[in-house]
């Protein structure tokens, strides 16, 4: 029995075009902790403004989510690839974003009923 998690293992998912997105299965603890950090950070300044505006923020927990699963994808611009960074993944089209955000939950979800089960 293996008691650490490979960061690098991967599953892809392909698109409906071809292009696919490879991201991780499973995320280290610094990496679970820069999502939960931003998540909070962007909580924090909601309750700090009061302001309506200020709930945009909370996609900033999105973003990191981002960032910390994706590692690598197809995606290229002329002939040369993509690099996966935050400025890209912000320019991402939808199509291919809410699938990615969409395969994100699962995992996460998967993860969390494993914890529970195993308490």
């Amino acid at each position: 029995m293996t008691y650490l998690i490979n960061e690098h293992e991967v599953e892809r998912l392909t698109f409906p075009d071809g292009e696919w997105a490879e991201l991780r299965k499973y995320l280290t603890q610094e990496a679970t902790d820069r999502i939960t950090n931003a998540l909070v950070e962007a909580g924090a300044k909601v309750r700090e403004t009061h302001k309506p505006e200020a709930s945009i923020n909370l996609n900033l927990g999105k973003m990191a989510a981002l960032q910390e699963y994706i590692a690598g994808w197809s995606f290229a611009d002329g002939g040369n690839p993509l690099p996966v960074t935050r400025e890209n993944i912000n320019l991402l089209q939808p199509k291919y974003r809410n699938l990615i955000v969409t395969r994100i939950n699962e995992l996460t979800a998967a993860a969390d009923e494993f914890v529970v089960k195993n308490a």
